[in-house]
């Protein structure tokens, strides 16, 4: 049963996330290509790699959510507050739910394979992988949309969110990934409560969060309702 929520739940963060880029591809038709390359990233990973590898690697990854999230959460409004709202709203709607979620992609493999010393040594994979797959949507951003302002690309990662926090966050990043880690026992951002209790309400989301664009922007992105 947790899979099959875990699968749906991650299926709607995808059909989102690629309305998303539809727009920007509409605006910026060169970062198609950068789409594709990305895909054609994971698809060779997929092809290379057995199940095994596949539940570890998702294992892996979503563990660091809940210490890595955090942090951007508490901090939304030196990070997000002055962005276009269709594009904050989905952004932070996906890590509150990552959140919700936080341990199941764990779970999920320890109950198939629960092999702790192969999970742990697939690791540095992981980073690897992660890290040229930034680097890569960080260059055809630089290729394809103009007049980005430099700083996107070599300014602070993170603007407002002090030093101790973001060392405290990388210790909570490597603890995620030890065998005896509690992934339901962390520290929760508060704010991701006062996201699900409006959504329970039954409040438009899509622009809960940031500012409000013009009527006659063109970008368009729909978090779910």
């Amino acid at each position: 049963k947790e899979a099959i929520e875990f699968r749906l739940q991650e299926g709607q963060h995808a059909k989102c996330h690629r309305a998303h880029i539809a727009a920007l591809v509409k605006r910026y038709p060169g970062l198609q290509k950068t789409m594709d390359d990305v895909v054609a990233l994971y698809d060779e990973l997929y092809e290379e790699q057995d199940i095994k590898f596949h539940l570890a690697f998702s294992g892996n990854l979503e563990a660091t959510f809940t210490p890595f999230f955090k942090v951007i959460i508490d901090h939304r409004e030196s990070l997000f507050g002055e962005g276009d709202s269709r594009v904050a709203s989905l952004l932070l709607w996906h890590f509150c739910e990552e959140i919700e979620h936080r341990s199941a992609a764990m779970d999920i493999y320890q109950s198939v394979y629960g092999d702790q010393l192969y999970r742990m040594s697939i690791i540095p994979k992981v980073i690897s992988f992660n890290k040229h797959l930034g680097e890569m949507i960080l260059e055809g951003f630089k290729e394809h949309v103009p007049n980005l302002p430099e700083e996107c690309f070599t300014g602070e990662r993170f603007p407002g969110v002090p030093k101790r926090e973001m060392f405290s966050m990388i210790g909570k990043l490597i603890s995620a990934q030890m065998p005896w880690y509690n992934h339901d026992a962390q520290p929760l951002p508060e704010w991701a409560n006062t996201w699900f209790e409006h959504y329970e309400k039954g409040e438009d989301m899509t622009n809960f969060y940031g500012v409000k664009p013009a009527p006659a922007a063109e970008l368009a992105v729909s978090p779910a309702a």
